[in-house]
């Protein structure tokens, strides 16, 4: 979520993955899954009202470590 971990982790380079609601704060931009300021943050909006399942299955494939 967007909070001071995130920020931490985006300066220092880790590969992060940043859940945003459908309308989220100016710096992680409009509808764009990256922020230029942080190279390494991977973004995910919930664009769903039912919840972030459909992000989180997202998030699950791009690893690609775990089954979904």
């Amino acid at each position: 979520i967007d909070n001071s971990t995130a920020h931490l982790a985006g300066s220092l380079g880790k590969e992060t993955y940043l859940l945003l609601p459908k309308v989220s704060d100016w710096r992680w931009m409009l509808d764009e899954d990256y922020t230029p300021w942080y190279k390494s943050l991977k973004l995910f909006r919930n664009n769903s009202k039912k919840g972030w399942e459909e992000e989180m299955d997202k998030i699950c494939k791009d690893i690609g470590r775990f089954s979904c």
